[in-house]
């Protein structure tokens, strides 16, 4: 009997699902794969597949209906379209989606989540890293730091970015780390990450990294000074405007600037595209 009510349940948002892009001007251009009785299952793959597809359509309405009705029921390949639709030109769209993805809570939306963030554009890379920071640190933590080891650069930016949003202090020291990646793009974000950690506790930290033996370490932690706004780091940053590392003399300089409450010099920032 309880298998039952699920399967009508699961039948009847379907069917809310194709009335709502009907009316949002799909109906044309959407097939089902097959009818889809009391004795089917509204979970197929094909008939979820094919209302997907109206994630291409060219009207925003209509994807943001789809966003809607794929919200309806929990299946992975409809949390990964929502990842997906974070990627979408309207901002209507990434909004709905967003707000589709806030109602699951699973770890299995946290990993779809990280792995989107692989094909992710300049939209879905702070889509993503904002839904990601909304989900409780505690929960987060070992498959977040895990991530930093991920081999692909959007991962690890987007996992650094909601790191740094949370601010919570269990990503502190993974971040420090992330100051030695490989990667420009991956250390600025950590360093601007880390400026979200204010309080004399993280900043005696990172003034103490300024002095660390790798410059990439030094730089990081610069820049994370000046955004942290510690009047306290500045003793720290003019000493560091006679490191050795010219990158290390700049991200001080600017720190100094920041601190002070002037924009610091315009420079090329490593940030995806839209």
């Amino acid at each position: 009997m309880a298998l039952l009510v699920a399967r009508i349940a699961r039948n009847a948002a379907m069917a809310c699902a194709l009335l709502s892009v009907a009316s949002a001007g799909l109906a044309d251009t959407m097939t089902m794969s097959r009818p889809i009785g009391l004795a089917g299952r509204s979970d197929d793959s094909g008939a979820w597949g094919t209302l997907i597809k109206g994630l291409g359509n060219p009207n925003p309405r209509t994807r943001i209906a789809v966003v809607e009705s794929l919200s309806e029921v929990r299946l992975p390949q409809n949390t990964a379209a929502l990842v997906g639709a974070l990627n979408d030109p309207d901002g209507g769209v990434r909004s709905a989606a967003r707000g589709a993805l806030r109602l699951r809570t699973s770890d299995q939306t946290l990993k779809i989540l990280v792995a989107g963030a692989k094909e992710a554009n300049g939209h879905g890379v702070r889509e993503i890293a904002e839904a990601l920071a909304e989900y409780e640190a505690a929960r987060n933590l070992s498959l977040l730091v895990a991530s930093l080891g991920d081999s692909s650069e959007r991962v690890r930016v987007v996992v650094v970015q909601a790191m740094g949003a949370s601010a919570d202090s269990a990503f502190f020291w993974p971040l420090v780390r992330c100051l030695r990646d490989g990667v420009p793009n991956v250390r600025y974000e950590a360093a601007i990450a880390l400026g979200a950690f204010g309080g004399a506790r993280y900043g005696k930290e990172l003034t103490r990294l300024t002095r660390h033996t790798e410059p990439m370490v030094r730089e990081g932690a610069a820049t994370a000074l000046g955004r942290s706004g510690d009047r306290a780091a500045v003793p720290h940053l003019r000493k560091a405007l006679g490191d050795p590392s010219l990158r290390v003399r700049m991200a001080a300089q600017d720190a100094l600037r920041r601190l002070a409450g002037d924009p610091p010099e315009p420079r090329p920032s490593p940030l995806f595209s839209a």
